[in-house]
């Protein structure tokens, strides 16, 4: 008898990552080149199944990814605040170029049928941590652009990847500094301090995570 196998409706894969503050412009390039290739893989190993990308759209390695993820899969954005209140927090607190930060915010919020979710929960740290908990609330396998070391905080990449981990859901990792470390790689246990275990993942690997993940 045949067994017959349900694919998921949507796979939803979280990007988190630092800001300029952490990662070196010069790497942008091949950050991402590294990038849109995993995302390639993931959309290869989907089988068909509907993929969306639900980040932050931070300036840095948020708005990075959204930029090369394939034109087809769907945005799902989580504002840490209303959309005018980001541009101002933007323009006030960037970290890069803030018109760039605004101007990359805009036209990824043009997309067709992108999602926008706002938090307004009264301060840019709650609006964070909001963030994070819808990450992991409906990410089926997480992105994260990191140098791999210690926590910034509470909502931070590091403790979102602990976080992520202790819920069982799959992290991919790029280093944030590709002329140093070009692969792509797992991460399996990390702490407030950093990377603790990870391993070089190849793409036929990588695949076949993806590909069990879209099987319900």
């Amino acid at each position: 008898m045949d067994v017959k196998v349900a694919r998921k409706l949507e796979l939803v894969v979280a990007v988190a990552g630092h800001r300029w503050d952490r990662i070196d412009r010069r790497h942008e390039p091949r950050l991402a080149e590294a990038v849109a290739a995993c995302l390639a893989g993931i959309d290869r190993a989907a089988m068909g199944v509907s993929v969306s990308m639900l980040t932050g759209l931070a300036e840095g390695a948020d708005q990075v990814a959204a930029s090369v993820m394939p034109p087809q899969w769907g945005l799902i954005a989580v504002l840490p605040m209303l959309r005018e209140d980001y541009e101002r927090h933007l323009l006030e607190h960037s970290t890069g170029d803030p018109a760039e930060a605004i101007g990359r915010l805009r036209r990824l919020l043009r997309r067709r049928g992108v999602r926008v979710i706002d938090a307004n929960l009264g301060s840019p740290e709650a609006g964070y941590l909001s963030i994070q908990s819808q990450i992991l609330k409906a990410a089926d396998l997480m992105l994260v652009i990191w140098d791999g070391e210690a926590s910034a905080g509470q909502g931070g990449t590091t403790d979102t990847v602990v976080r992520a981990l202790a819920r069982e859901i799959p992290v991919l990792w790029i280093h944030t500094d590709q002329d140093r470390v070009p692969a792509l790689q797992r991460v399996t246990a990390a702490s407030d301090q950093g990377a603790e275990i990870s391993e070089i993942l190849k793409p036929s690997e990588m695949e076949k995570l993806v590909a069990g993940l879209v099987v319900e």
